[in-house]
């Protein structure tokens, strides 16, 4: 006799996990693996999936990140830290609704990060990238924000923010 467990869905978009790609906390993590064979980050199976949390961080990974970020409502935390991602961030960040956590440190993004700026961040890590000109007012919400490193402008047309630049920089 087979027992089978209950199918878990989450709650905020109530899509069921994919497959065994994740594990039963809805976590999934590829830290460290050094993924050295060519990595397409645009497959299939990264768009509505039930996740929480997506760590790609240290795996070498060399491309433009791509618009791939569509239907995961549920991620709440992604780490594509020290990896050589390059392109500009593409226009889907700005779906991930319930992301609160972010980290893209350690990159070559280059560009403007407006598709962030709408998002209800507590932790976004951007150093050590390439980004410019202005840093999006709403990031003063921010409760650990980390920039240093990028190309900001910081002449008389930048808005007036209600932190110094080397904030946690």
């Amino acid at each position: 006799m087979t027992t089978s467990r209950p199918e878990v869905r989450c709650r905020r978009c109530c899509l069921p996990p994919f497959g065994s790609l994740i594990s039963a906390t809805g976590h999934e993590s590829c830290e460290g693996e050094a993924l050295t064979r060519k990595f397409q980050f645009n497959v299939r199976w990264v768009q509505h999936i039930f996740l929480s949390a997506r760590n790609l961080s240290h795996n070498f990974l060399s491309r433009p990140v791509g618009n791939v970020f569509t239907g995961l409502a549920c991620l709440k935390e992604m780490d594509l830290s020290y990896n050589e991602f390059i392109g500009d961030l593409p226009s889907s960040f700005g779906t991930l609704r319930g992301l609160s956590r972010l980290f893209l440190q350690h990159n070559e993004f280059p560009g403007s990060l407006i598709f962030l700026a709408s998002l209800q961040l507590t932790d976004l890590n951007i150093q050590d990238n390439h980004f410019s000109g202005i840093i999006p007012k709403q990031f003063q919400s921010i409760h650990n924000l980390w920039f240093g490193g990028n190309m900001f402008d910081k002449g008389n047309n930048s808005p007036t923010l209600g932190f110094p630049y080397g904030k946690s920089a």
